[in-house]
């Protein structure tokens, strides 16, 4: 192989390497733009799940507190069968 042809070779692989690095860079900026997206949907879902359980906490007490007051036993007071709350 002459010095022309191999200077020519080296330079198609080296313009083929470049383009491999860039399509490369392209890819994993995309791959960290969805990792970011899945990392902020994931603490949107916690927030939201911990606003729910939140919400079903406040209903449970509200509830606590009406079957309290239907049958006269202070809240203070365990009912039989019932377990202390793990707060």
């Amino acid at each position: 192989m002459s010095n022309e042809a191999h200077n020519a070779t080296l330079r198609e692989a080296e313009l083929k390497a470049g383009e491999l690095f860039r399509q490369a860079r392209v890819e994993l900026g995309n791959t960290q733009r969805d990792l970011s997206v899945l990392q902020k949907q994931r603490l949107l879902m916690v927030e939201r799940m911990r606003a729910t359980l939140h919400t079903f906490e406040r209903m449970l007490d509200v509830e606590a507190s009406e079957v309290y007051q239907d049958t006269g036993v202070m809240q203070d007071e365990k009912l039989e069968g019932e377990s202390s709350p793990t707060r």
